[in-house]
């Protein structure tokens, strides 16, 4: 089961326009996909980060296209602060965040493969919004700006961190963006799936 996180109403160079300039296809796709037995998500762009309005603007706006509630995301770009994103999260009814992860690593960003309940340094307070490390993408082992890992070579990368999501019964979460249905990152991903199926 995958979750398919999709941006809200942006027209930053930084942001993809297409819940502006293309409802109709992204209401047929997201049907299709809970139609699948998928889940449907929300990324957050580049200016939410920080700035609570813009964050619920484009939530309540990719809702009403969906119309779903939707609770499970990950922040644009890795933009991401500590103390304001979470809260901004939790006070939107968001329940599981998926932002952190390494850009040119693989690994569990917030230290743990487990999920666990996020913070709010202001008040000192846990928050409902749960907290899980995205652990493997595919760019950070294949992409040229950072590992460019023969397909093999990322392969054995994963396996230290597939072993220890079993070792301590966690979760693994892994990124892949779908507009790369051919290449070595297609190839990468299918046997990564196949590794997994076997490993667990």
């Amino acid at each position: 089961k995958s979750n398919f996180f999709f941006m809200g109403p942006s027209n930053l160079s930084m942001d993809s326009p297409y819940c502006l300039r293309m409802k109709p296809l992204l209401k047929k796709i997201t049907e299709m996909i809970i139609m699948s037995g998928h889940n449907i998500g929300f990324h957050p762009g580049y200016a939410t980060y920080n700035n609570a309005t813009e964050f619920e603007v484009q939530k309540e706006y990719l809702e009403n296209i969906v119309k779903l509630q939707l609770t499970d995301g990950r922040q644009h770009v890795i933009r991401y602060d500590c103390i304001l994103t979470p809260t901004i999260w939790d006070k939107s009814g968001m329940k599981h965040d998926y932002s952190l992860f390494y850009p040119d690593e693989i690994g569990f960003r917030n230290g743990s493969c487990r999920p666990y309940q996020s913070y709010d340094l202001i008040n000192r307070k846990k928050l409902q919004l749960l907290q899980t490390s995205t652990a493997i993408t595919e760019f950070s082992l294949l992409d040229p700006r950072y590992n460019n890992f023969s397909i093999q070579d990322a392969l054995d990368n994963c396996d230290t961190v597939i072993k220890n999501v079993v070792k301590f019964n966690g979760k693994l979460v892994i990124l892949f963006h779908t507009h790369q249905t051919n290449g070595p990152k297609w190839i990468f991903y299918n046997k990564l799936i196949a590794q997994l199926s076997a490993q667990l």
